[in-house]
């Protein structure tokens, strides 16, 4: 898979999220979301899958309303992907992160 470099344009083979999402300003909450859902790009992810690794710390498996945070950490992002990107919701599923070429 190859998408444009958003710095030069070149086609960059297997991108990193590093690479892809450099110089963006994303709040720490946003930066996890995007990591989620780049190791998985195409597929859905769950809300569960998401919380999990988001809160996989907590003992109580995060807040009450954390798939709330994580629609608005969404919400956030959307505004904030490279072109060529895009995170489609999946109603009462999840998020997927499409790659548009």
């Amino acid at each position: 898979m190859s998408i444009p470099c958003p710095v030069c344009s070149r086609e960059m083979a297997a991108p990193t999220f590093e690479a892809v999402f450099h110089g963006i300003k994303m709040r720490p909450g946003e930066e996890a979301v995007a990591k989620i859902l780049w190791a998985r790009q195409g597929a859905l992810v769950a809300y569960d899958t998401i919380i999990d690794q988001l809160w996989q710390l907590d003992p109580n498996g995060g807040p009450e309303y954390s798939q709330g945070i994580v629609k608005v950490w969404v919400c956030f992002l959307r505004k904030k992907v490279p072109n060529g990107m895009t995170i489609e919701t999946v109603w009462g599923r999840g998020y997927r992160l499409e790659v548009v070429q």
